[in-house]
């Protein structure tokens, strides 16, 4: 009977195989394999190798599943690890506030006397533009709010800090244009908006210049912002009482235009006092006018970088650029001024601020360096920040 040897099973017909075509070889006998012991009253049947191996695999004991079924509950932990982590990281992102190093602490004793914190703007490497607040005694720097860089970081800038009780409003000029960054007290930060100077009338509310002239006011509520409107301005000036516009040669305060004082022909003002009643001109020699009488620093010499009065409106502290290096000048209403040196360069045009106590005027040069200078005595410390420009100021915390 031909046999395929491939398959090993009988074909009757040849001469090749039906299932694989291979060649079928002629067999004469039957092995012992090829049949089934059979039982008395029953035939033999034949049946092919191929067919008894599968009879013997399933007759035969079922292998273990221990190890699939180990390999299985990896692989589920595997996939369960995986889907937690997608889901995990498809979650909204909130933003971050980075903390700032904190700087070296003031080196006098008196905590009561050095208390309170300035307000400055600082940059870093990620790039951010950062509010900061500074603890001028803890030497605790924290940020009020943070912005991408409003101009490119090899841009040479000037900038300008304004603040009203907890209100921080920040000028960063640069090549002729200014842009302002705005943190309320208790309300989200805004930036950046075009304008090139400010000042708050409140601790809700912003005046801002634009470059043309015009003014907006910027009113912060609970749940909204409004900006809108108002006059135009030659100049807008920040005091410890609110904003004070200069239009020609009168200043003015914004929302009470009859407290009002006009300047003499040719002059401007470097400074003008919270109660209106004085103006320290922008002159050669610093000089103060109340409306009928000038009245000139009568010691120190120097160009003016920036000028501000106390919360009184009796004394008046003056950034002065003169031959022996950067001094402050401290000027009462006769004149009379008290010159304190200060360490550093050359300094760069910004006001010095006040305390609100009316004991420590603080100044920032171009360094990043600040200088706590006390009023009435003879104590100056300097203490090195991340500040950028001569722009500080200082806010009540209490």
């Amino acid at each position: 009977m031909p046999w395929c040897p491939r398959c090993d099973e009988t074909f009757p017909e040849g001469p090749a195989c039906p299932r694989c075509s291979a060649r079928l070889v002629a067999r004469d006998h039957q092995t012992h394999e090829d049949t089934l012991q059979t039982v008395p009253g029953l035939k033999s049947i034949k049946v092919s190798r191929r067919y008894m191996r599968a009879f013997e695999r399933m007759s035969g004991p079922r292998a273990s599943s221990s190890r699939a079924l180990a390999l299985a509950l990896v692989m589920l932990v595997f996939a369960s690890g995986f889907l937690l982590g997608r889901v995990g990281s498809l979650s909204p992102a909130t933003p971050t506030v980075r903390a700032l190093p904190a700087a070296r602490p003031i080196p006098f004793d008196d905590p009561e006397g050095v208390s309170g914190s300035i307000s400055y703007i600082t940059t870093s490497r990620d790039p951010l533009a950062t509010i900061a607040m500074h603890d001028i005694f803890s030497g605790d720097v924290t940020p009020r709010a943070q912005f991408s860089p409003p101009v490119g970081a090899d841009e040479y800038v000037t900038t300008a800090v304004a603040s009203f009780g907890r209100s921080v409003a920040v000028v960063v000029a640069s090549d002729g244009e200014g842009f302002v960054a705005i943190a309320p007290h208790n309300r989200p930060p805004q930036g950046w908006v075009p304008g090139l100077e400010v000042a708050w009338q409140s601790e809700r509310e912003l005046i801002l210049r634009r470059v043309d002239g015009s003014l907006a006011r910027w009113t912060f509520t609970s749940d909204s912002v409004k900006s809108s409107e108002d006059s135009h301005a030659d100049e807008l000036i920040q005091t410890s009482a609110g904003a004070v516009a200069r239009r020609g040669r009168v200043l003015e305060a914004v929302d009470a235009p009859k407290r009002r004082i006009v300047l003499p022909r040719g002059t401007g003002a470097a400074a003008v006092s919270p109660d209106m009643r004085r103006v320290l001109l922008d002159a050669r020699v610093p000089t103060l006018w109340d409306g009928a009488q000038k009245v000139a620093m009568k010691t120190g010499t120097g160009r003016t970088l920036g000028a501000s009065f106390d919360r009184a409106s009796e004394r008046v502290a003056v950034v002065l650029r003169s031959p022996d290096g950067l001094q402050l000048a401290i000027v009462d209403a006769k004149g009379n001024a008290q010159i304190k040196p200060l360490d550093g360069g050359d300094g760069c045009e910004g006001a010095p601020v006040w305390d609100a106590a009316g004991r420590w005027v603080y100044v920032a040069d171009a360094e990043g360096v600040v200088h706590a200078v006390e009023a009435g005595g003879g104590r100056v410390a300097s203490v090195r920040t991340g500040g950028v420009g001569c722009g500080v100021a200082w806010v009540d915390i209490t």
